[in-house]
């Protein structure tokens, strides 16, 4: 009985997600993939302090109180959005300089 809750527990959260900036999103999905903040920074060609201001973001915007929630939540998206078959990065709103990026 307890089954549904779970499920739809988990679906909520991830509906949460997509309240995210599209840059929050993606590095969601880049830290469920595994990667460090050295290698978003890189591959987004962003500063590390830019990715743990993002990272600081999500975890707000969720509710997550710790590093290993904000791995769970990460994983459990990432893996949404390979099933969905989006690659890391898609987003459209990417395209140039970022609202949410820090000044």
């Amino acid at each position: 009985e307890d089954e549904p809750k779970a499920e739809s527990a988990l679906g909520g959260d991830l509906v949460a997600v997509e309240q995210l900036t599209p840059r929050q999103r993606q590095v969601l999905q880049l830290v469920g993939q595994g990667l460090s903040n050295q290698d978003i920074a890189v591959r987004l060609g962003i500063s590390v302090k830019a990715i743990e201001y993002h990272r600081a973001g999500i975890r707000q915007a969720l509710a997550i109180t710790s590093q290993a929630g904000l791995y769970r939540m990460a994983i459990r998206y990432a893996d949404k959005v390979e099933q969905e078959g989006k690659p890391a990065g898609s987003h459209e709103a990417l395209q140039g300089p970022g609202r949410d990026e820090p000044a």
